[in-house]
């Protein structure tokens, strides 16, 4: 006779650093879904405004609100993790959102004990047009944890923790961390670290969340320190292409990670709070002298790359650290013009 399970306990983690504009919303969303099931653990990383005054005034009692000093979101996410009681994790940011109801039916679908269940999301992009993201999941139930390792490192897409639910007992059996240290791909790693200890996945065609893109994002706000984590990315990547013999991953995830490295630059460039020019030449310059990065786009199929890449990787090779700077400049300035044209 299979044996019922009764109760499962669902652990919520929210990172927050400066958030005095959304404190409030946050607490009183969080009050709204708290319960005997479910455990929410708020991380204050340091916030130097008024966050924490905000959530102690406004957050109900069974709320546990920790407060740490400034290490990034993966050292609060860590820090949550230990502090947790919960059978499942669920890491959310503190400036979205999730459905009314949406807790209930999670507290239910754990009680199957999968290892990782993955749900449909909401984006709303930041002029308010929303996109339901469905995201090719369907396939996901029939997939080994090889499968899915594979199916992680080859799409950006799939890297979210934010609806994805962890057994907290494969995390924690298995010291899986978030890498603290990067600003970029921290969610990504721990989740191929995650996914190669499980047996199986559930996919359930239902959003659960509402993501909301920001203009302050790590994606849109890249200094020349992003590039510590694009390394330490790729070598993950490369980690579990050698161990599961990926030999055609690798070769796809090494011609992504040279194209996203040609690009750093111009997004540095266009990060309206980074004004360092000088600071911009020095990192390109820098990457002229990096042998790993050079090694590896003379390993690749030059055929998989288009002419821009392969001009930018030339002209690095060459050491021609003003031209490709002069490129970066035009290229940014182009960019800037079209947009204030079609605003037009």
């Amino acid at each position: 006779m299979q044996k019922v399970v009764l109760s499962m306990k669902l652990s919520i983690i929210v990172p927050v650093y400066n958030g005095g504009k959304f404190a409030e919303k946050l607490a009183l969303s969080l009050n709204k879904i708290s319960g005997k099931d479910i455990e929410i653990i708020i991380v204050n990383d340091g916030s130097t405004d008024n966050t924490k005054e905000l959530l102690e005034n406004n957050i109900s009692s069974d709320i546990i609100l920790i407060s740490k000093d400034n290490g990034g979101v993966s050292s609060a996410r860590n820090l949550g993790i230990e502090k947790s009681t919960g059978d499942y994790i669920w890491f959310i940011d503190s400036d979205d959102e999730i459905y009314d109801g949406t807790t209930d039916f999670i507290i239910e679908k754990i009680k199957s004990k999968k290892d990782l269940y993955i749900f449909d999301f909401v984006a709303v992009h930041i002029s308010g047009r929303s996109v339901y993201n469905t995201n090719f999941f369907s396939k996901i139930n029939d997939l080994s944890n090889v499968d899915l390792i594979n199916k992680i490192m080859l799409s950006s897409n799939f890297n979210a923790i934010w609806h994805k639910i962890f057994s907290s007992k494969i995390i924690k059996e298995n010291n899986i961390k978030f890498i603290e240290g990067i600003k970029n791909g921290e969610d990504g790693m721990f989740l191929l670290d995650y996914c190669d200890k499980i047996e199986n996945a559930e996919y359930i065609k239902k959003p659960i969340y509402l993501y909301y893109h920001s203009e302050f994002s790590a994606t849109s706000n890249y200094t020349p320190y992003n590039y510590k984590g694009t390394i330490a990315v790729y070598e993950k990547r490369l980690h579990y292409c050698n161990k599961y013999s990926f030999e055609s991953t690798a070769e796809i995830i090494r011609e992504k990670f040279l194209i996203s490295v040609s690009r750093l630059p111009q997004h540095i460039k266009r990060n309206v709070k980074y004004k360092d020019n000088g600071g911009l030449k020095e990192f390109i310059c820098s990457l002229s002298r990096d042998e790993f990065l050079l090694n590896e786009y003379n390993l690749c199929d030059k055929s998989r790359l288009n002419k821009k890449t392969i001009k930018f990787y030339n002209n690095l090779k060459k050491k021609r650290v003003k031209k490709i700077y002069r490129n970066i400049v035009f290229t940014v300035f182009l960019k800037k013009a079209k947009r204030r044209f079609y605003k037009k």
